[in-house]
């Protein structure tokens, strides 16, 4: 496909009170008498008995599915039934730099090879320092729309700061009905400051507040964590919520993506110190560190592990799939390995690339291989899964390399920091395709290109939904469904009960028409539908869903 599709329904990690909506839901299933039924049973014969009746509702089309969230599942392709996206692996054309010495973020254009924006990320005009003063942006993460996210690292002893920065979208601040943003108005294929919109701290309290937005590109932008925590990892999971690694406090926060807002946190990780990472498939953040160590922090019930690899000093970080769907973390190698790969099923670490060097920049491709550059030499080579050497190209900037990216047309970029520029490199062979000037001190070696983050999220989605069963206590019965599940395919389907729509039992897996075994009764039951595939060109399809009380006395 041309471009990412926004999905139908909100990206998740906004705290949602169901309660509000219940009545008006209530109401909407009592008028469709068709998808929300009462079924009466006759009284017993002893005297005094009461009538019994159970509640069911059945979601089968376009609308029924609207009752609920849709998380990277759709019903347009075909109507009356959800199913994963059907697309080739690919994002928007666009790469977003973080010019750490400058506190800009540009955006670059990869098939036009041509900056189009460039933001500020601090306030002022740009400024001329080293990578590691001042607010000093760093870390990238793009969504499944195509938005950036990126973190002021801030070694002035400010709070980290987190800016989302829309691909498609924009805000109306003033309210012209015009949007004023950044663009290359003389179409040079390079942004200069005239081309920018600054800010300006108007009341002096050293944090970017939502009146002092200039550009309208800018979404939000999200104070967090104590003065001097340094924010040096970020990343987005499966529900598109933005997590914050802290490198000084050896914390992570997780955020709303949709307003900043703190969800979680902060997360101890110690003794890893949050150095860039990546969510996979399962929802599992694995973080790298600067040192030897290697964080799993499980995104939904925040269980964490660090575990030591042993291999040195690691930097970047990348990951992969192998046949199994077992999850490979690639661990840039500071200390001469190439990369440290983790095997998630095994618990192992190797060092398995054929040609080994210091590497501070690393990605995959959408075929699994893995992309690094040397930090010493500026050449740059790329990998099969199992290490072997598919091609290397020398240098075409002498300088240090500080990150490697992969764009959609599996091209490789690299970041020479020193010499302020971008290389790009055919993914091919690995043949030169150009030098381009960037910002001063460009710093990314993270997701700048939403490969990563697509890699895991685009293999999955989900749909969930709250029934109201409009009486305490309800005994819950069977959740039932059809379903097509394709080989490298599954549906998996969990239930939860609530009697105020807030405190909620601990998820079952249902079984596909077997009575729920450890739910308890509620009013409420909310059904999760997760969706997974292998690969980008299948999907399993639910067809409906249904699910049913148990007998309910009547008074």
């Amino acid at each position: 496909m041309g471009q990412a599709k926004p999905m139908r329904r909100g990206t998740g990690g906004r705290a949602t009170s169901w309660i509000p909506l219940l009545s008006v839901l209530a109401a909407v299933l009592v008028a469709w008498g068709c998808t929300d039924s009462d079924t009466e049973f006759p009284p017993d014969d002893k005297p005094g008995t009461q009538i019994g009746h159970n509640k069911s509702i059945t979601y089968t089309a376009d609308s029924d599915f609207d009752l609920g969230t849709l998380s990277s599942v759709e019903y347009d392709t075909v109507h009356n039934q959800l199913q994963l996206p059907i697309a080739s692996i690919q994002t928007f054309p666009t790469m977003w730099i973080a010019n750490s010495g400058e506190d800009s973020v540009s955006r670059w254009d990869v098939d036009l090879n041509q900056e189009t924006a460039k933001y500020h990320t601090w306030f002022g005009p740009l400024s001329d320092h080293s990578a590691w003063s001042g607010p000093a942006p760093s870390r990238t993460a793009v969504d499944l729309n195509g938005n950036c996210y990126v973190a002021n690292r801030h070694f002035d002893g400010l709070p980290a700061d987190v800016i989302k920065i829309y691909e498609q979208d924009w805000v109306d601040r003033n309210g012209n009905g015009v949007l004023d943003t950044s663009h290359d108005a003389n179409g040079d294929g390079v942004i200069s400051p005239s081309e920018m919109l600054q800010m300006t701290d108007s009341n002096g309290n050293n944090r970017i507040d939502p009146d002092e937005i200039t550009d309208e590109r800018i979404a939000w932008v999200a104070t967090v964590g104590p003065a001097g925590g340094l924010g040096r990892s970020l990343a987005i999971d499966l529900e598109g919520n933005i997590w914050l690694g802290l490198y000084n406090s050896q914390v992570y926060y997780k955020l709303s993506g949709e307003d900043g807002s703190v969800l979680e946190g902060p997360v101890n990780v110690s003794p890893n110190t949050p150095y860039g990472s990546l969510v996979d498939r399962y929802g599992v953040l694995w973080g790298a560190s600067l040192g030897g160590t290697l964080l799993r922090l499980d995104t939904s019930t925040l269980d964490v592990q660090v575990l030591n690899h042993g291999f040195g000093t690691d930097y970047g970080i990348a990951l992969g799939y192998d046949a199994s769907g077992c999850t490979r973390v690639y661990q840039a190698s500071y200390s001469g390995y190439t990369y440290i790969e983790y095997d998630s099923c095994a618990g192992t670490f190797s060092t398995p690339a054929e040609v080994q060097y210091g590497v501070l920049g690393i990605a995959t491709d959408t075929n699994g291989n893995i992309a690094a550059s040397n930090y010493g030499t500026g050449e740059v080579s790329k990998f099969a899964p199992d290490g072997s050497l598919i091609w290397s190209a020398p240098a075409q900037v002498s300088s240090e390399a500080r990150g490697t990216q992969v764009d959609r047309n599996n091209d490789v970029w690299v970041i020479y920091r020193d010499a302020d520029k971008l290389a790009k490199y055919s993914g091919e062979d690995g043949s030169p395709l150009g030098v381009f000037n960037t910002g001063r001190e460009p710093y990314t070696y993270s997701d700048a290109t939403g490969i990563g983050y697509l890699m895991s999220a685009g293999l999955v989605g989900s749909w969930n939904v709250v029934f109201d069963s409009e009486t305490e206590d309800a005994p819950w019965g069977v959740v039932s469904w059809h379903a097509s599940e394709p080989a490298g395919t599954s549906i998996t389907v969990k239930a939860r009960s609530s009697n105020d729509g807030t405190t909620w039992s601990a998820w079952e897996t249902a079984q596909n028409n077997i009575e729920l075994a450890t739910t308890p009764p509620g009013r409420f039951l909310q059904v999760q539908a997760a969706f997974r595939r292998d690969s980008g060109d299948i999907t399993p399809i639910l067809y409906d869903l249904k699910v049913e009380t148990l007998r309910i006395n009547r008074p």
